[in-house]
């Protein structure tokens, strides 16, 4: 099947793992190289060399293989003449290529001017060249690579979503539980049934559970599945584990959770060699984790994530960008990126509740419904993202709640328990060396009523008087309604390290 002709492709699981742009290849073979050419040229410390070279990233290991053997490709210099003067590059060359895209650079250590080493000819180059690379082994800064990202309309992004990822891992663990409803969550018997469901596996979705749906209504739909509570030091280390596979094939990665990732994979070409990637990578994670994960190929990052969405468990959906629209077009409004609940019935009270429906609407007119993310909704319902795949991973916010054994109405208790929320968050801070400036209170009523009041600092802060300041002062509307309460929680965000605060004056 050509990626030109499809909408999308839901592939099975027998495809081999091939990638002619030399992603794949390229990365084993360079290791295999560089070893074999370092090993050969003996010493002391090539065993330790080999092993450098092999832990290297694909980027690396390319730049290597580059650096020694390019003498193979083109020396620049006569063996039997004086060196060539390098031909300038023409104007008309140079403006071939594409605006916003730059050529990814190198820099290397430079070559040792005065080393004793053999003069002119292959051998004499390849000597020197293997000289510099051990003593940059040794040094760990034998190359940096810079890549610059491409621009947006020709990229590939692959997004990777690991499926029902606590229960599956709980199932993994635990073979007895194969084949029954699993809910990972808080105890509905022991907990009084308070909590919420963290995650469940497929067998129990087919009786109503969902995520994030409270645990009583949870055993109300399913009491024959069987309820854990979640251990989540289990849950960082595989997906660990699952992360270090997906980066080692990405250009760029990015992790955007601890069962979900971005990887900018444009190296590969085309979307037939990326869709091939992706069944590579679903295939060695079943091996070595037996864990699904289903993965989106996209053009950017909003379409790989409905991509991987749509097919769940172990499907791999390719989008490509001449039939964006038609992939687009049955979805509910409800899969944009930044469209809630209130949003959305904004939008379904103008009759548009399709994505089809919304593409209709001027930018104008959103902006006239939901203000200023109407722009950016517009863009959505188009399938235009810029946003590039951002190998810095940084906290967005950091926040911590309770839920009371029983409804309260209480005001020094549901006082004391956010003050105990804020000196968690406070000491989270400490032990990140971040500062924040936004400060929210979240509550929750009986009835599983949700409400949460923010506000935005002038400067950003990390005082606990301070934060407990604010946010009781956030609490105290809530707390004049006389109602009782069955969560209280506390969250930061807008988080900058210290030295990005500029003093005033």
């Amino acid at each position: 099947m050509r990626a030109s002709s499809t909408l999308y492709s839901d592939l099975s699981r027998d495809s081999t793992f091939f990638c002619p742009s030399g992603r794949a290849a390229a990365a084993s073979t360079s290791v295999e190289l560089c070893s074999s050419f370092l090993s050969s040229c003996g010493g002391a410390d090539s065993a330790a060399t080999n092993d450098a070279a092999a832990k290297a990233s694909p980027a690396v290991r390319h730049s290597v293989m580059f650096f020694i053997f390019s003498p193979l490709l083109k020396t620049g210099r006569n063996r039997r003449g004086p060196r060539r003067r390098p031909r300038a590059r023409s104007k008309r060359r140079a403006a071939r290529t594409p605006a916003g895209r730059t050529r990814p650079s190198f820099e290397v250590v430079p070559w040792p001017q005065s080393s004793g080493l053999p003069g002119p000819g292959l051998c004499g180059v390849l000597l020197r060249r293997y000289v510099v690379l051990r003593r940059g082994l040794r040094r760990g800064d034998f190359v940096q690579f810079k890549p610059v990202p491409l621009h947006p309309a020709e990229r590939i992004v692959l997004h990777a979503d690991l499926d029902a990822f606590y229960a599956s891992v709980e199932e993994r663990d635990d073979p007895a539980l194969q084949g029954q409803p699993v809910v990972v969550g808080s105890d509905p018997r022991g907990g009084a049934g308070r909590g919420i469901v963290a995650t469940c596996n497929y067998a129990a979705r087919k009786f109503g559970v969902r995520s994030a749906m409270p645990i009583s209504i949870a055993f109300k739909r399913c009491p024959q599945a069987v309820y854990l509570r979640p251990d989540f030091r289990r849950y960082s280390a595989a997906s660990r584990r699952v992360m270090d596979i997906l980066r080692a094939a990405a250009d760029v990665f990015e992790q955007a959770g601890v069962d979900e990732a971005y990887a900018d994979v444009s190296s590969c070409g085309t979307f037939e060699n990326a869709r091939a990637l992706a069944l590579g990578l679903q295939s060695r994670i079943k091996e070595s984790e037996r864990l699904s994960v289903s993965f989106g190929v996209a053009p950017n990052k909003l379409l790989a994530k409905l991509g991987s969405d749509h097919k769940k468990p172990g499907g791999v959906t390719v989008v490509i960008p001449s039939r964006v629209e038609e992939f687009l077009d049955p979805k509910d409004v409800g899969v944009l990126r930044g469209v809630g609940p209130v949003t959305r019935a904004a939008l379904a009270a103008q009759g548009w509740e399709t994505v089809a429906e919304l593409r209709r609407a001027s930018e104008a007119r959103l902006g006239a419904v939901v203000g200023s993310f109407g722009p950016v909704l517009w863009r959505e319902a188009r399938g235009l993202d810029d946003r590039p795949v951002d190998p810095v991973t940084e906290a967005k916010s950091v926040g911590r709640e309770h839920t009371f054994d029983s409804d309260t109405g209480d005001a020094d208790e549901v006082r004391g328990t956010l003050r105990a929320c804020v000196r968690r968050v406070h000491r989270d801070l400490g032990t990140e060396g971040l500062w924040c400036r936004t400060l929210t209170v979240k509550v929750r009523f009986e009835g599983y009523e949700t409400h949460s009041k923010q506000t935005t600092l002038r400067l950003p802060t990390a005082r606990l008087d301070q934060l407990e300041s604010v946010a009781l002062e956030l609490l105290e509307p809530f707390l004049g309604e006389g109602r009782r309460f069955r969560l209280v929680g506390f969250s930061v965000g807008k988080l900058s390290p210290p030295e990005d605060v500029l003093p005033l004056g």
